[in-house]
């Protein structure tokens, strides 16, 4: 007997061909990869039951005292959540419906079809142009500031207040806002434009015209770059443009700040949304990879990018959102692989996951459209649209909306024989850990050649540490299921593998 091992390296591979791929996972939902081991994710429970107008497309947590308060941006409007779900909307607040059909336009349609010079219908191919609205949340001292891509005005929630009210003198058509540490308000492209910084006065976000007696101010991008968003990371603000990267510094005295470029031609941001901010550095999801700042610039290749690539539909990259897991050190990203209705708000419903420690990948589907990591309650929260969960509580089989999805993965096909020679398995000696007496699943994937159909087994579970199977082949996958009520992990499995000849 001659037993070979063949659990794949830990880590997701989905670039290129299965074959180019070979042996490695390749597939996978609701698991992570944690110390160089295989663990289903946690489940999510619901935080309350009462519900909101609209779809959830931004989440925000805070606390004043002892009381944690979560406030949801969605659609339709803006809600807190104190114990009691209120409706703080600013009257006359511009929501963020999805965009609308385009019915006729120039440039669109068949080339050399119509008449030059005048509008094509496009009820032929009936093209949408959604736009994906954000919202931007911040903390001054006790006071919620607030502000939507699709309003343009910035507001403010002091803990007495029981709706939002704009900033006095604040800017309109913000494209962002964000609170320094230096209890400074910014707004990002004040007015639309969008090479503009403006800040308030200091301790003071009803004055932003500079004079002697302040310190507001405001500072010009010295190229034509378009921003668009803005973090906060250790002191510093980071302002993202559609070319490059600056960092705001508070330099003090009569200039107050001070702009710097970090990165110049980059590959910019999927969304507003989609940059994480994590203790040791920011990061974003682009076109080509994961940028990431931690005091230098540098790429990291996304080890799933055709995982991305393949299933996200064009047009809604807008929607991609991110968020960081601190317990696990992972960063996640949301991204829409379904388009909606026309006028129907897109959910994100498939993810990728980058475990920074170990620096492994992962994919899954799990429809959710927003995330905040909320130190407050220690926990990841997140929105299906409707509700807020709060992840990585309890097991999967707890989990509200689950359905019929369980934890899984796969990987590529994996030669066993070289050239035309076949190999026959017997016996596969399984190396699993799963708690409660449960067991995992097994299925093989048998195929002679790469690109040929495969064959699938039935499934088997391990008897007494092994699994019974014979079957012949020149390459072999699996794919591994485990239960959803309680926590597993995998380790070695090896096979037996024997010479049986040539064909």
């Amino acid at each position: 007997m001659s037993f070979v091992k063949i659990t794949p390296a830990p880590g997701l591979i989905d670039i290129g061909t299965e074959y180019s791929n070979e042996g490695r996972w390749s597939e996978s939902n609701l698991i992570r990869f944690v110390d160089g081991t295989v663990r289903p994710i946690g489940g999510w429970k619901r935080l309350f039951d009462e519900t909101v107008t609209g779809t959830i497309i931004g989440v925000f947590s805070y606390s004043v005292g002892d009381l944690n308060i979560i406030i949801l941006g969605t659609t339709t409007g803006i809600y807190r959540h104190d114990g009691t779900l209120t409706n703080i909307t600013p009257p006359g607040f511009a929501t963020p419906t999805p965009g609308q059909l385009t019915t006729d336009g120039y440039g669109c349609g068949l080339y050399g079809k119509g008449d030059y010079g005048s509008p094509f219908g496009r009820d032929l191919f009936k093209a949408y142009d959604p736009t994906a609205y954000a919202y931007a949340f911040a903390t001054f001292g006790t006071t919620l500031i607030v502000s939507c891509t699709s309003d343009g005005k910035i507001y403010k929630l002091g803990k007495d207040d029981t709706v939002l009210t704009q900033c006095a003198n604040s800017p309109a058509g913000v494209s962002w806002s964000i609170v320094s540490d230096e209890r400074f308000v910014f707004a990002i492209a004040p007015n639309g434009n969008r090479s503009k910084i403006q800040w308030s006065d200091i301790e003071n976000y009803a004055v932003w015209t500079p004079e002697v007696t302040n310190r507001a101010g405001s500072l010009t991008i010295p190229d034509e770059s378009e921003l668009s968003a803005a973090v906060k990371w250790k002191q510093n603000l980071y302002l993202f443009s559609s070319s490059a990267v600056y960092r705001v510094s508070y330099v003090g005295g009569t200039l107050v700040y001070g702009l710097t470029k970090i990165v110049n031609q980059y590959d910019e941001p999927y969304s507003q949304n989609s940059i994480i901010v994590t203790p040791n550095f920011i990061c974003w999801l682009n076109v080509n990879g994961v940028g990431v700042w931690n005091g230098q610039y540098s790429t990291v290749q996304n080890m799933v990018h055709d995982y991305v690539k393949r299933n996200i539909v064009k047009g809604y990259e807008g929607y991609t959102f991110g968020g960081y897991n601190e317990a696990y050190n992972e960063c996640w990203w949301y991204f829409v692989s379904t388009a909606p209705a026309t006028g129907v708000q897109p959910i994100p419903d498939r993810y990728i996951v980058w475990n920074v420690t170990d620096n492994t990948w992962a994919t899954g589907y799990l429809s959710r459209t927003a995330w905040n990591m909320s130190f407050a309650l220690n926990k990841p929260l997140l929105s299906d649209g409707t509700r807020i969960y709060s992840h990585e509580t309890g097991t999967l089989a707890d989990s509200e909306n689950i359905g019929d999805l369980v934890p899984y993965l796969k990987n590529a096909m994996a030669d066993i024989g070289e050239g035309d020679t076949l190999m026959t398995v017997d016996r596969l000696i399984t190396d699993e850990l799963v708690a409660n007496g449960k067991q995992l699943e097994y299925q093989l994937h048998l195929s002679m050649l790469p690109m040929r159909e495969q064959v699938d087994t039935r499934t088997y579970r391990a008897r007494s540490g092994k699994i019974d199977a014979r079957f012949t082949a020149r390459q072999v996958a699996m794919t591994i299921t485990g239960p959803t009520d309680s926590d597993w992990s995998i380790g070695q499995l090896r096979a037996n593998i024997i010479p049986r000849g040539k064909r």
